[in-house]
C-alpha cells in the first residue's frame, strides 16, 4: 500500500448560535484541533463560555490532508484467467493515477488485462497506466488477465498518485 500525505487548505462559513461551540484552545493552537476560527473582522476569537455568540458570523479553515492508497485483495500475477480487485481510494480534488510496475516483457512475451472494465496489452517497459480519475473517489475495481503468453512469472504492484 502506497500513501501521499500533503496539505489542503478548506474555507467554510459558518454561524455559531450555541456558547461554547468553540473552545479556546482550538482557536489558540491550531495545530491541535486543526481549525482556526477568526471573526468576519479578521480578528482571531473564540466563543467563550458566559458571552453571547448567536447570530456571530465566523470564517473557519481547516486542513485537510490528502491521502491516496490501493489495496490488492490477492497479490496480482499475470496468468491468464486470474481475476481480483483492487480498492482505489485518493481524497485529491484533482484526481490520481493508478499504475502497475512488472519487470519488462521479453520481446516474445505479451499479456492483456482487463481493469475497470478497459482492455489494456501491459507495455513491454515494465510500466502500466491501469485508470487515471479526474476526481477524488474510493472505488473497488475488477480486474481479470484475460491472456498471458509469458516465460517467466509476471508479477505487477500496484501505486497510486495524486494529479
Amino acid at each position: 500500500m502506497v500513501q501521499y500525505f500533503k496539505t489542503h487548505r478548506l474555507l467554510v462559513v459558518a454561524i455559531l448560535s450555541a456558547v461554547g461551540t468553540a473552545s479556546p484552545s482550538m482557536a489558540d493552537d491550531a495545530s491541535r484541533a486543526n481549525i482556526v476560527i477568526t471573526t468576519s473582522g479578521g480578528d482571531s476569537a473564540a466563543a467563550t463560555p458566559g458571552r453571547s455568540q448567536a447570530g456571530a458570523t465566523y470564517r473557519v479553515t481547516a486542513r485537510v490532508p490528502l491521502a491516496c492508497w490501493v489495496r490488492l485483495e490477492i497479490p496480482l500475477i499475470a496468468q491468464e484467467g486470474a481475476s481480483g480487485a483492487v480498492t482505489e481510494a485518493c481524497n485529491n480534488p484533482g484526481g490520481f493515477m493508478v499504475m502497475a510496475a512488472y519487470r519488462p516483457l521479453k520481446a516474445q512475451e505479451s499479456a492483456r488485462m482487463i481493469y475497470d472494465d478497459q482492455t489494456l496489452d501491459l507495455a513491454k517497459s515494465g510500466t502500466q497506466l491501469l485508470r487515471r480519475s479526474s476526481i477524488a473517489t474510493i472505488k473497488r475495481v475488477a480486474y481479470r488477465i484475460a491472456s498471458a503468453q509469458l516465460d517467466e512469472p509476471l508479477t505487477l504492484s500496484l501505486t497510486i498518485q495524486p494529479i
